[in-house]
């Protein structure tokens, strides 16, 4: 049976006690150097818990936590013996090593201050001019009477307020969202896009024809408007995916390879003369170099919690997780060994978080560290 100091820790570590029960909590840490050795074993076992490299332990299985919840009871008992050999070896030595430890890991783990990304991006009108966008509300003018509205939300709303005016030809802007951004953008036909930083998404501020084509380049999460007489068509480098109504991502991030997941409704692939038809939860790549497509059921949820605010990686590489937080925190990513790009991890967090708290559970459940200097990120084993 789990006792209630366990779950108090659980719940303080996780950030989900009051602010008086937290202080609760930190008194009972902070009372006897039992509790303190105690606090963080559980806090290592919670690390490894949500960043494990197996799944199975992150997806939050109870009696696995239990199980290792449970081996506390042990630890405890080891905890007591080990603080007895400490105060009869070194005397008060003990109680200042401990102090010391704590107080350096606490410092360490603030590395360096780097802000997650925000809504930010630069809109690009037929004219050729470009326009800084964010939370800061403003109206814009395009031709053919369409206004463009920019919402304190970090969205790009298209009206046509003019429909007498007759366009012969599609009037094109470009939404580009740089490292450390993100955008919403409400197409013409009520269709949402949501790009994702380092994007590129090329499109026309009205569709007056049969086809609804827009082009992208990087990241992007599509709830397309269902309209059965004008198929929604994204242009992706020499590939197409056809929709008629229905919720998607595309990535085409990692180089050579074109990445479609679909959420709800339908979907084709389309490479040359060939087309894969996808059902929901079923993930098509496209890569170049084999001039290949791959289609496979998935778990969509951690190709599309990006769009809600959410990192969830599964079982992937650090060198395909540090390209993603790159991008979204704006840094730049070495390594001094070839062997640290390849440790595989597991686990979610919230996309707003400060990125240390991320390298230093890194950092505790894996053989690799982080220097951070600047906007710069240097890897290497420990």
């Amino acid at each position: 049976m789990i006792d209630q100091d366990d779950i108090n820790l659980l719940d303080y570590i996780s950030g989900e006690l009051r602010e008086e029960e937290r202080e609760e909590v930190l008194k009972w840490i902070e009372s006897s150097i039992e509790n303190r050795v105690y606090f963080e074993q559980f806090r290592q076992n919670y690390l490894s818990m949500r960043w494990g490299t197996r799944s199975s332990l992150v997806k939050g299985e109870f009696p696995q936590i239990k199980q290792r919840l449970q081996r506390h009871k042990i630890m405890r008992y080891i905890a007591r013996c080990a603080v007895a050999v400490v105060i009869l070896s070194v005397g008060g030595l003990g109680v200042h090593s401990l102090r010391q430890e704590r107080e350096i890991t606490t410092v360490q783990q603030p590395i360096s201050s780097i802000s997650p990304g925000s809504s930010r991006a630069y809109l690009q009108l037929s004219s050729g001019e470009i326009v800084p966008v964010s939370t800061e509300e403003k109206i814009l003018k395009e031709k053919g009477g369409t206004s463009i509205t920019i919402s304190s939300a970090g969205e790009v709303l298209y009206h046509v307020r003019d429909s007498l005016v007759e366009v012969a030809d599609e009037v094109f802007n470009k939404l580009i969202v740089p490292r450390g951004g993100e955008f919403v953008v409400t197409l013409d036909d009520g269709t949402r896009v949501w790009l994702n930083s380092g994007t590129e998404f090329r499109y026309p501020t009205n569709f007056v024809t049969e086809q609804r084509e827009v082009y992208l380049k990087g990241e992007a999460y599509f709830d397309v408007k269902r309209d059965t007489t004008r198929p929604f068509v994204v242009i992706v480098n020499d590939c197409a995916v056809k929709v008629y109504g229905t919720q998607f991502n595309i990535n085409t991030h990692k180089e050579g390879v074109i990445q479609t997941v679909l959420v709800s409704g339908n979907v084709a692939f389309r490479k040359g003369d060939e087309e894969f038809r996808l059902q929901p939860g079923e993930k098509a790549e496209y890569w170049k170099h084999e001039g290949k497509v791959e289609v496979n059921q998935v778990d969509v949820s951690s190709y599309i919690a990006w769009k809600d605010g959410t990192f969830i990686f599964e079982n992937e590489s650090l060198e395909d997780i540090m390209n993603t937080l790159s991008r979204w925190y704006d840094v730049d990513v070495f390594y001094t060994s070839p062997e640290a790009k390849r440790v595989y991890l597991t686990g979610k967090m919230k996309r707003y978080k400060d990125i240390q708290e991320l390298l230093y559970f890194f950092e505790r459940i894996s053989d690799v560290k982080f220097t951070i200097k600047g906007k710069v990120i240097t890897v290497s084993e420990k």
